[in-house]
């Protein structure tokens, strides 16, 4: 019986010769906008870390990072999954905005209140209680309330495959922000580093709204307003969407529960110097994920119960992220002694932590590959399921292994938590294209 991988060489010549030509030069386009866009959110992303990482001091750093991961995670669950959906829809029918913008804005409606609440009690339990609440707060309502509504304008533009109009939108954040740790900064001379704690989280909060309504009022004025959804449609869509958020949340929890943990285990030093470490790695894998988002439409498009056609696609866009994942792993490794220079003497710690963790955009490739495959082709209950496998097996490995080796125990579970995830969709990808209906 001939192996599954050696079945798709006959059709490798075939299959992209006709998506390349399809609309020549769409992916590079799109690669393009998206990594301008993401490329200067990253720019403006990296400078705030840099002001706010100075300012505050590792152990401050710490606790912002813990806060903002469990805000995140419950973020994801707003809208129950329905940007992904919104992508989904407007990518296969284009015609349908109205009808997709309205099920997509009433889902957010529905869902955002109680994840707030349930976010509210969740921090009360797995945080310090010396954590201000007004911090809890005002982190909350950015990455609950306004980001997902961000996110859902711009996976709306995505679906229709306007790049450039999607990457102003994930900049657009950005902007409000670096102005916010500008002013940080000056005022960091009259204010306590614990102060500034609070202050930095009304200036995130202020950030994330001002974005919100400015692409509120931008999906208004080129697309029109909504249509009322009944609420069968609106069931219909949570139903759709919750895979796609549990994987979403999944990747969060799985990305940065680590960093919950190490505050809650008072290792706040810890916290501070493995988000700061972590947060360089994700800035190297923007290229990457600039490259999945404007590739994304095309997994949709292709992936309609074939898997093997989404299969072949990534294979043929896969050599050059991966050449520049080894790259990146390189650099960030040779480099890292830098990190100090720029962070302050308090994030000396943060070299070792950069080491270790410089080869996580090479080990985290073929997991977003395989990811993007199987939501494309409409198995994205199975990716689910492996990405919530994922994260529980990263949350039980921190367990055991923060207390004995603090953030180098989160290292080795996130490595370990990896190259599961990878293996485990990489084998069902595999199972699903030796299919008879794949081919």
């Amino acid at each position: 019986m001939p192996n599954p991988i050696q079945r798709l060489k006959p059709f490798i010549r075939q299959y992209c010769t006709k998506l390349f030509s399809w609309k020549p030069g769409q992916l590079a386009k799109g690669t393009l906008a998206a990594t301008l866009g993401m490329g200067l959110r990253t720019a403006g992303q990296v400078v705030v870390f840099l002001l706010v990482a100075r300012v505050m001091g590792v152990e401050n750093y710490g606790i912002y990072a813990a806060v903002l991961a469990l805000a995140a995670s419950a973020g994801c669950f707003s809208g129950l999954g329905t940007q992904s959906i919104v992508v989904r829809e407007i990518s296969r029918q284009p015609y349908d905005f109205g009808k997709i913008w309205g099920k997509s804005l009433a889902a957010l409606a529905v869902t955002t209140p109680l994840l707030f609440l349930l976010y509210l009690a969740v921090t009360w339990v797995a945080l310090p209680a010396d954590i201000a609440n007004e911090v809890v707060l005002l982190i909350g309502l950015a990455e609950i309330v306004f980001a997902p509504f961000v996110l859902a304008t711009i996976t709306l533009y995505q679906g229709y495959g306007k790049m450039n109009r999607a990457s102003q939108l994930i900049f657009l954040p950005v902007l409000p922000r670096l102005l916010s740790a500008f002013l940080l900064l000056m005022l960091s001379r009259f204010y306590h580093p614990d102060d500034l704690l609070l202050v930095w989280s009304l200036f995130y909060m202020a950030s994330a709204f001002i974005a919100a309504v400015y692409a509120w009022r931008l999906v208004k004025r080129e697309f029109g307003n909504s249509a009322k959804p009944t609420l069968a449609a609106v069931w219909q869509e949570l139903t759709d969407g919750y895979p796609y958020a549990f994987g979403s949340a999944s990747q969060r929890v799985y990305a940065d529960i680590d960093k919950t943990m190490l505050a809650r285990l008072d290792m706040l030093q810890g916290a501070g110097l493995y988000s700061a470490a972590y947060r360089v790695t994700d800035i190297a894998l923007v290229p990457i994920r600039s490259l999945l988002l404007a590739a994304i439409p095309s997994f949709f498009r292709l992936g309609q119960g074939n898997i093997m056609e989404t299969l072949i696609y990534a294979r043929c866009i896969l050599p050059m992220p991966f050449l520049y994942a080894f790259l990146a792993g390189s650099a960030l490794f040779l480099t890292a002694d830098l990190l100090p220079l720029l962070l302050g003497s308090s994030f000396s710690g943060a070299v070792a932590a950069l080491r270790w963790l410089a080869w996580l955009p090479l080990l985290t490739l073929p997991r977003l590959f395989l990811q993007a495959i199987l939501i494309g082709s409409d198995h994205q209950k199975g990716t689910m399921t492996i990405l919530a496998g994922g994260a529980l097996l990263n949350i039980m490995l921190n367990l055991s292994l923060i207390p004995l080796w603090s953030w180098q125990g989160a290292v080795i579970a996130t490595y370990l938590s990896e190259i599961c995830m990878a293996s485990i969709m990489f084998g069902y990808t595999i199972k699903l294209s030796e299919k008879p209906n794949s081919v």
